[in-house]
């Protein structure tokens, strides 16, 4: 498989057809410590996965958020 196809395995994705939201969502603790990132341009902040496996993930309101692993 190809780098970016690897970066990409595991997704968090947040549609909103309100208002911003956001929502802890667990994407497993094999993923603990991990620095993840939005990549549709919504948003600049990172997060990172904690150590029970969850984070939270975040959607600006009429919108979709697409976070994935930050690319070591």
């Amino acid at each position: 498989s190809s780098a970016a196809s690897d970066v990409y395995k595991r997704q968090a994705l947040l549609l909103s057809n309100g208002e911003d939201g956001e929502k802890v969502m667990s994407v497993g603790v094999a993923h603990a410590n991990e620095t993840w990132h939005e990549i549709t341009g919504s948003y600049d902040d990172e997060l990172t996965i904690g150590d029970d496996g969850k984070a939270l993930f975040k959607v600006h309101g009429g919108k979709l958020a697409v976070w994935v692993r930050k690319k070591d």
